[in-house]
């Protein structure tokens, strides 16, 4: 009669082989994958962080904020006029940094204040505008979300 009792080795070797190989193909899976955890200019936020909030509660005190319509944004104050200064906009897309835009847009006429949003991928971004009035900085950010 025949035993089919095979090594209880060679079942340890097996299954650590196989652990072995999940392993490596989990860290390799891993390693190809991008992570984009901070901004690029995070050391330098950090450094501003001091000046950048008191440009943000400037902006708030103002009653500066955000419109958003269909297809553009704009900086309005709290009587609806658009905040008529220099401004530099930037919008930024956490899950991809190489979407981000900036903009800097003239103090002309109301119709250049604006940012349009059509050609946008769809998705989360941070939208932030600073500004200069009087020799203070102004800081207003938002997050939007636009439909694909």
């Amino acid at each position: 009669m025949k035993s089919n009792k095979s090594s209880w080795g060679r079942n340890i070797v097996i299954v650590y082989t196989l652990f072995a190989c999940a392993t490596l193909a989990f860290v390799g899976f891993a390693m190809t994958q991008r992570v984009d955890l901070v901004s690029d200019h995070y050391y330098e936020d950090a450094l501003n962080h001091d000046r950048t909030s008191a440009a943000r509660q400037r902006a708030r005190v103002s009653g500066a904020r955000f419109v958003v319509d269909s297809s553009h944004i704009r900086v309005c104050l709290d009587d609806g006029s658009t905040v008529m200064r220099d401004m530099s906009v930037v919008l930024r897309r956490p899950d991809d940094p190489g979407l981000d835009r900036r903009y800097a847009l003239t103090a002309l006429d109301q119709s250049a204040q604006r940012v349009r949003l059509d050609d946008l991928r769809g998705g989360v971004w941070r939208i932030e505008a600073t500004w200069r009035d009087d020799n203070e900085e102004f800081r207003l950010d938002t997050i939007i979300r636009v439909a694909p």
